[in-house]
């Protein structure tokens, strides 16, 4: 009897093998690759505010301003002026003139690059909103001028191109922020000489040294 049982197991799990091997086989699912997903980064620090000085305030207008104003936040660093170095001997150098000089020769001298020898000088202009008293709420801007003395009505030519923002200041009803360096004596402009609409002249590609 327990013969016959284990031949009749036998046969019944052979029946379910061959079942089983006769049924298709299916395939596994292909894999898709992993897409690699960019990696949220935090947005950057907004970079510090330039920290002004008073000291670099030019043409800087009496009174009590408000905190925003240009005279009490102050001005970045403007690009320093280098002295201007002695001639070296046995070279031609560009003929270094007076600025009275230039106005006399304009008419040759237009187009040509000059050496000009005077004083920096910026000239506040603004818009005329009419401001309460301490409110800065007019925007200035001013060509850097070579000028040939510290009157107003002396020759004066302007430098740099036209809203040039390294030989340009900027600011508000109480001052500028200059992008070079306006010393309080002479200087000396080597530059293309050009006239512009008005009358007026100016040196263009400007380089400039302090004397």
């Amino acid at each position: 009897m327990s013969r016959l049982f284990a031949l009749f197991v036998l046969t019944l799990a052979a029946g379910c093998i061959n079942r089983a091997e006769a049924q298709p086989r299916r395939r596994a699912p292909r894999r898709r690759p992993a897409v690699a997903r960019p990696v949220a980064r935090p947005a950057p620090a907004p970079a510090a505010p330039v920290p002004g000085d008073v000291r670099f305030v030019v043409e800087r207008r009496a009174g009590d301003w408000e905190a925003r104003c240009v005279a009490v936040r102050g001005c970045p660093a403007p690009r320093a002026l280098t002295r201007c170095p002695p001639p070296a001997p046995n070279v031609r150098l560009t003929q270094r003139r007076t600025l009275a000089e230039v106005m006399e020769q304009r008419a040759t001298l237009t187009g040509q690059r000059v050496s000009v020898r005077g004083t920096l000088r910026a000239f506040l202009g603004c818009s005329e909103l009419a401001c309460p008293t301490g409110v800065c709420c007019n925007g200035c801007f001013s060509a850097l001028r070579l000028a040939g003395g510290a009157d107003a009505s002396a020759p004066q030519v302007e430098v740099g191109a036209d809203r040039d923002p390294v030989h340009g200041c900027q600011g508000d009803d109480s001052g500028l922020c200059c992008g070079t360096e306006v010393p309080a004596g002479e200087v000396m402009v080597t530059g293309t000489l050009r006239a512009v609409p008005g009358g007026a002249l100016r040196l263009e590609s400007p380089q400039l040294c302090a004397l």
